[in-house]
């Protein structure tokens, strides 16, 4: 489990989404903190779906601090005004601050990396199954589909919403890429006035890898990338075409593969071989078992519970994948 520093600026704001690939509880948490305008309980768990698999998802991840946010997966969502929020990464704080260098070795270690730093980008592979859900009240709307989000603030926590940045009320939200003070500014007002910002919280196993790429490998990488996924992540067959890109021959390293689970097998499903490479027995990775087909999904992940059906993945591989 990785467990790096507690890094400076980020106080109590980081708790309101503990890291799910951390494990635990899931991460609800609240800042308990003087002067909150409300701290609400969060309603009761929810089922989500069946729990089936979900068809693998790739980020790609042009430095560490993109890897940190994907990994970590926290998020700072203020809803400002009637607006419909924004959502603030976090990844960049830490390793920008005087715990950096800590947190990057202790990320390493965790992903089974030994280069993390500049220069360096990264493909993040991972599959998932959603289990239950966590909705905070802040955002349950009435009968009648209304809800005033500043209802529950004081005026003192109006006048410092109004003076965040990222929010004109004529345009709305501004574009995901924040400034580094924007965030600071947006987990410093979370901290002090309350958590009902945060609006769910999904709970469910994942695995993970993490492959790294440098110099010119990762030049091509990403223009390819934007060529042919643009913004977010490729899913399903998508993110199984990059297969090749992640190859011994492109890549700088592979990393381990993960486990987040509340599951007691799945663990001991990554020991028995599903993702090992045949012919390279040192190699094992996430890819494998969907580059081998359906049939080697299921054994890979059946005892885990139903995976999803092949027709989730919306077309066939490419020959190249």
């Amino acid at each position: 489990m990785l467990q790096p520093p507690t890094p400076r600026g980020l106080g109590e704001a980081a708790t309101l989404l503990e890291p799910p690939i951390l494990g635990g509880d899931g991460g609800w948490r609240f800042a308990e903190v003087q002067g909150a305008m409300l701290v609400p309980q969060p309603l009761p768990v929810q089922p989500e779906g069946l729990g089936a698999w979900e068809a693998p998802k790739l980020h790609l991840c042009e430095d560490d601090e993109a890897l940190l946010g994907q990994v970590l997966g926290v998020r700072v969502h203020p809803a400002l005004g009637d607006g419909d929020g924004f959502e603030v990464p976090v990844g960049a704080l830490p390793l920008r601050g005087a715990d950096g260098a800590s947190w990057r070795a202790a990320l390493a270690r965790h992903l089974g990396l030994s280069c993390l730093g500049p220069g360096v980008g990264f493909l993040c592979l991972s599959v998932q199954r959603l289990t239950q859900r966590v909705v905070h009240e802040g955002f349950v709307s009435d009968l009648a589909g209304r809800f005033d989000r500043e209802r529950h603030m004081s005026r003192e926590g109006k006048q410092a919403m109004a003076r965040l940045a990222g929010f004109v009320p004529t345009l709305g939200p501004l574009p995901p890429q924040r400034r580094l003070q924007d965030a600071r500014d947006s987990l410093d007002f979370a901290q002090r006035f309350g958590s009902h910002f945060v609006s769910a919280l999904r709970r469910g196993d994942r695995l993970l890898q993490v492959f790294s790429f440098e110099g010119q490998a990762l030049d091509e990488l990403i223009l390819r990338w934007r060529e042919r996924v643009g913004e977010g992540p490729a899913e399903g067959w998508a993110a199984l075409d990059w297969a090749a890109q992640a190859s011994p021959k492109g890549r700088l390293e592979a990393g381990h593969i993960l486990s987040v689970a509340g599951d007691p097998e799945l663990p001991a499903l990554l020991s028995a071989g599903h993702f090992q490479d045949d012919h390279q027995t040192q190699t094992s990775s996430l890819f494998l078992p969907f580059q081998r087909g359906i049939t080697r999904v299921q054994e890979a992940l059946g005892p885990l519970r139903t995976p999803w059906p092949p027709s989730a993945l919306s077309s066939p591989p490419s020959p190249a994948a």
